[in-house]
């Protein structure tokens, strides 16, 4: 008698909970597209600039003529539980740095120029064995390049690199 009670509480859970979405409103698009890993740039003085105004392009140029020097800037400029896609179109050059993406900023794209994958790095050089500043060891989720944690965040035309010596 219990576990068919149970299992009735159970199917009237799942049918209520049916059209409810945690986190994000009806009319969001939940999933990753292939135009959320494009970006249309053209040229407005010195920096780029996108196309249309309801794509948010951050670029990333280590010479100063993008919004941002480095990738994880790019990233601190995206508000916090941001509802629309941010495309952070990273120039070609070797960014070494640690970048993490946490998980209230969702709807991120790392795009970089497909012809020149090679040539779009994020390096960095941290092992599982260096320790942290209370002396415990990295480990091998804290020593990672990049880390992610947010959803529906997704990465083109960039070599993510492990470099350690």
């Amino acid at each position: 008698m219990g576990s068919w009670f149970f299992g009735l509480f159970v199917a009237g859970l799942v049918i209520s909970w049916g059209n409810f979405v945690v986190g994000y409103a009806e009319n969001q698009v939940n999933f990753i597209t292939w135009e959320d890993m494009k970006v249309r740039l053209q040229k407005q003085s010195l920096a780029l600039r996108s196309e249309r105004s309801q794509n948010r392009v951050i670029v990333v140029d280590q010479s100063g003529n993008g919004d941002s020097v480095t990738v994880q800037g790019a990233v601190d400029m995206v508000s916090e539980r941001n509802s629309e896609r941010v495309k952070i179109y990273i120039l070609p050059g070797i960014y070494r740095e640690k970048v993490f993406v946490p998980y209230t900023k969702p709807l991120i794209s790392f795009i970089g120029d497909e012809n020149r994958t090679s040539e779009t790095i994020i390096s960095w050089h941290d092992k599982a064995s260096d320790r942290d500043k209370y002396g415990s060891e990295l480990g091998t989720c804290r020593s990672a390049s990049l880390t992610v944690e947010s959803d529906f965040f997704c990465a083109t035309g960039i070599t993510i690199e492990f470099c350690s010596v």
